[in-house]
This record gives structure tokens, sequence and C-alpha cells, in this order.
């Protein structure tokens, strides 16, 4: 007889395949032999239904047959807004598809972050510098998908703007400031 060591398998995982009932086992997919050996270790991509070849020392042999099957691999992605400002704190969403009852996900910062919140399928923190966030999936037959995405705390600019000046109505007056990349100037009424 032969058995798998899990009953299912995710797709592009190995599963062990195990013989007994004889010293010898022979593992063909069709007429192509794959293994040999009463253990195989088996990449499996797809369903697929192995002929077993079992024999003893003294040349006695039996077949059976034997079904891997395969479930789609989980896939995970993470999104975040990736540059924020220092002192904000950021959202990581885990989007996945495959989703199994009994799926679990793992969260992990480096560096770690101390100021943080997880729930469920999101991680809400607040870096003080580079940040790499992981998620782990785990579904319920052992199946890993990993994601990771990095976010940025920018310094926030420090604005220098020109002095104060008097000037007399309706007379233009240049105005300049420095420490930034855009600028919007508004008055202390509102207007631009």
């Amino acid at each position: 007889s032969a058995a798998p060591q899990r009953p299912v398998a995710c797709k592009g995982d190995t599963v062990t395949l195990i013989s007994s009932g004889g010293s010898y086992a022979w593992w063909y997919h069709g007429d192509s032999l794959v293994g040999q050996g009463q253990r195989h270790v088996y990449r499996a991509d797809s369903t697929v239904t192995l002929r077993v070849v079992v024999a003893n020392a003294y040349g006695c042999s039996d077949t059976t047959m034997l079904t891997v099957n395969v479930v789609p691999a989980p896939v995970v992605t993470l999104k975040a807004d990736t540059n924020i400002c220092l002192g904000q704190w950021v959202t990581v969403v885990a989007e996945y598809s495959g989703r199994m009852p009994g799926d679990s996900l793992e969260w992990s910062s480096s560096p770690p972050v101390w100021f943080q919140e997880v729930r469920g399928d999101t991680f809400a923190s607040q870096p003080v510098e580079k940040t790499t966030y992981e998620v782990r999936l785990i579904n319920s037959i052992g199946c890993v998908a990993v994601s990771n995405i990095t976010v940025i705390p920018r310094n926030i600019p420090v604005v220098l703007a020109s002095n104060d000046t008097v000037v007399c109505a309706r007379v233009a007056v240049p105005l300049s400031a420095r420490g930034a990349t855009t600028y919007e100037w508004v008055t202390s009424g509102g207007v631009q």
C-alpha cells in the first residue's frame, strides 16, 4: 500500500509519499518512472494519480494507485502608503486569494515597531524609521504564502518664511519661503 504524508498539498509544494508492504518501491506517473524507494518526495503541481509497485526480497510484488490531491497555493499581497510623514500612523492591509477556513496570518516588522495594533488582515503602526512589514498566510493544510512591504517615514519639512513686512494697501510685496518642495500661500483669513 502507499499513502501521502498529507492528504492534500498546495500547488508547488513537495509531499512525501510512503509505501509499505515491501522492501522496494517504484513510483510511476503514467509509464514514466518518477522515483524509487519506500519514501518518495514528489513536487505537486496538479492533482495526479501515481502507480506504485512494491516488492519484497523474494521477488513478490504488488501494484497500487495513489492520488495526490493538489489545491491552488494561497497568494497574499500587502498594500500601504509607503511614504508617510514622521509621526503618522500607517495601515498595512493584507489582501489574499485562495482563502480557506482555518487560515491564519502572522505579522512581523523589521525593525520591530512598538506602537502597533493588529486586527486580522490589517496591521497599524507608527514607524519612526524605514520599516519592512511582513505577513505569512498559513492555510488549514499548512501551505504558506509570504509578502512584505517597506514604509519610509519622511521628515516633516521646517518651513522658513520671509520676515513680517509693513506695506501700503494694494502694493505688491514679494514673499519667499524655503524648506519644502511645494508651497501653498494662505492668509490668516483663509484667502490664497
